[in-house]
């Protein structure tokens, strides 16, 4: 028989947090070099009015993740964005697809797939979190993460 360990809710949400986090700040400071790379068609200020959405999701999502036990309505939210994101790809990809360079479209996929990555682990961890499995964690057995 073959088992998956599911990743804990806390280390999903603190990889979901570092790689929005990340790619906000990649957005921001490189703004320019992504427009001309992925979608030249867009303006510039698209990119760096991402990079402040997403260091602001990041935010939220690393205050959800420092949580003892996680509200349930909170990672909704945070699901709920991640479909959203992933949504919004598909949407751009079939009906905008001439706004992105191959380039573009080639990574608009790839890190719609990393969100929905993030997406099914946090619907995993919701249905613990409902049936009651997700349990209130010390600040002790929280220090090795």
């Amino acid at each position: 028989m073959i088992t998956m360990t599911i990743p804990r809710l806390k280390t999903v949400l603190l990889c979901n947090g570092l790689f929005a986090g990340s790619s906000g700040v990649i957005c921001m400071l490189f703004a320019s070099d992504l427009q001309s790379l992925i979608s030249p068609a867009l303006p510039t200020w698209i990119y760096t009015y991402l990079g402040i959405m997403l260091i602001g999701f990041a935010a939220f999502v690393f205050f959800v993740s420092r949580q003892a036990t996680p509200v349930r309505a909170l990672l909704m939210m945070i699901f709920a964005g991640d479909l959203g994101w992933i949504l919004g790809s598909i949407a751009l990809i079939i009906l905008a697809p001439d706004w992105f360079s191959t380039t573009g479209l080639v990574i608009k996929i790839a890190l719609a797939i990393v969100v929905a990555e993030f997406a099914w682990l946090e619907y995993l961890g919701l249905k613990l979190l409902s049936a009651g499995a997700i349990k209130p964690q010390s600040d002790q057995s929280m220090a090795g993460l």
